[in-house]
């Protein structure tokens, strides 16, 4: 509460370019730079003269994107389904299974399960079709193939 126009924001130390909205509002940048490397960033707020002053600080905590599966996948053929399998990548809170028909040429590769752990049971063996696969990890930062 108490602010003026003309103040300047700061994340991580770094001057921003501050909006005043109200006198209990302002808003202020913040730039893919200041959130790239997870931990905490310190969201402050220089007063406008001639009061300034540094208000309180507010804590960002700053997650890591998920690391991705990679090449670890293994694909492997069971009683008519495709057993799918690959190494759980760091940060991740769940995994996003993409399939494109490869035996209908080029293909953008669909959403066909979100499972919570790195392991899936694709169940398309019996229909002779031939299929490629991509895992994506997923956390609340967002997703990486």
């Amino acid at each position: 509460t108490g602010f003026s126009d003309g103040a300047t924001g700061r994340v991580g130390g770094t001057l921003r370019t501050t909006t005043f909205n109200t006198a209990n509002q302002v808003t202020t940048a913040v730039l893919a730079a200041d959130i790239a490397l997870p931990g905490v960033a310190t969201i402050d707020l220089l007063g406008a003269a001639p009061a300034g002053g540094l208000t309180g600080s507010l804590p960002l905590t700053i997650e890591a994107a998920p690391a991705s599966p990679g090449d670890s996948l293994l694909a492997s053929p069971s009683a008519g389904d495709v057993n799918l399998d690959w190494v759980a990548a760091l940060g991740a809170t769940s995994f996003n299974v993409r399939r494109c028909n490869a035996t209908a040429g080029p293909c953008s590769p669909v959403s066909i399960a979100t499972p919570v752990t790195n392991s899936h049971q694709d169940g398309v063996l019996a229909d002779g079709n031939d299929y490629w696969y991509l895992i994506d990890s997923v956390n609340n930062c967002g997703t990486v193939p």
